[in-house]
């Protein structure tokens, strides 16, 4: 078997596997033409780059809460968000200003992820 390419203007504009090279085409390792999403053709060389795998919103949103949850789970959530209420003097509402500092920080990483990959 053949692997080939076909280049016009220094674009790969098809891939193919064959018994006979067809004209206009030029043979080319199997990697080329089994992964060619990942390469492109520089006028001489074809470069390897791989693709970047893009983050969906769920996937985002699902390491925001893991992030939390390293640090509080359900219970001691619902704990922290109970102690909101106590006395700003407190030690209990001292530990949930750093909940939620630490909730707010975890937000503000998952927005900065959003923006990196273009849904901001």
């Amino acid at each position: 078997m053949i692997y080939y390419v076909q280049i016009v203007n220094g674009e790969i504009v098809q891939y193919g596997i064959s018994d006979i090279l067809p004209d206009n085409c030029i043979e080319v390792d199997k990697d080329i033409v089994l992964n060619k999403q990942n390469y492109r053709f520089d006028g001489e060389n074809f470069i390897y780059e791989p693709v970047l795998k893009i983050k969906t919103l769920i996937e985002i949103n699902n390491e925001v809460r893991a992030k939390i949850a390293e640090r509080y789970d359900v219970i001691k959530e619902i704990q922290m968000i109970n102690q909101s209420s106590y006395s700003h003097d407190s030690i209990e509402y001292g530990e949930y200003l750093e909940y939620f500092q630490y909730r707010l920080d975890c937000i503000i990483w998952g927005e900065s992820e959003k923006e990196k990959c273009g849904y901001i």
